[in-house]
């Protein structure tokens, strides 16, 4: 991994807990549509996780993403 910036790691960050606000909170509601605490809890887990990813691995995480996004549709 090359040295990021402060402002760049906030960036990758961001987008990274964008994505799972979206694509967690979809899976999410599918799984645990009956239990809203279990929605907000799991999308705030995959928000964070896919931010961290995101901030941690750059360009290698959102290359990745092509290869595993067809499980969430």
């Amino acid at each position: 991994m090359n040295s990021a910036d402060g402002a760049e790691k906030a960036t990758r960050f961001g987008c990274g807990f964008l994505v799972g606000v979206i694509f967690g909170g979809l899976l999410a509601a599918r799984l645990f549509y009956a239990n809203g605490y279990a929605v907000l809890a799991a999308t705030a887990l995959a928000s964070t996780v896919l931010g961290l990813a995101a901030m941690h691995f750059g360009d290698r995480f959102w290359l990745s993403m092509k290869h595993w996004i067809w499980w969430l549709s």
